[in-house]
């Protein structure tokens, strides 16, 4: 049996995950062909821009698609992982570390 590399793209452990049946996948809503789809598409938009690798500026829709995106996701994971604690509460307790 052929190893996984030590590194994979982003869509590929998308694509794993997915068909290993991830509880994460499953909890973010992406365990279709179709959420998968808007991931890619998501993806290559933040790839693009001078957010991460690219020289493209977003518009403000694909900013905010972004965002929401990654808050669903986030929030999905805290769920699985923090099931007594709630986000948003967490965040508040944290933010003062944004005024220092």
């Amino acid at each position: 049996m052929k190893a996984l590399p030590h590194r994979i793209s982003l869509m590929d452990a998308a694509v794993l995950l997915c068909a290993l049946e991830d509880q994460l996948m499953r909890e973010a809503h992406l365990h279709s062909a179709e959420s998968l789809g808007n991931l890619r598409r998501l993806t290559e938009i933040r790839n693009r821009s001078v957010l991460a690798h690219g020289y493209q500026s977003i518009s403000h829709q694909e900013s905010a698609e972004l965002e929401k995106r990654a808050k669903h996701i986030l929030n999905s994971y805290w769920r699985l992982t923090y099931p007594d604690q709630n986000l948003e509460q967490r965040i508040e307790q944290l933010r003062f570390l944004k005024n220092l």
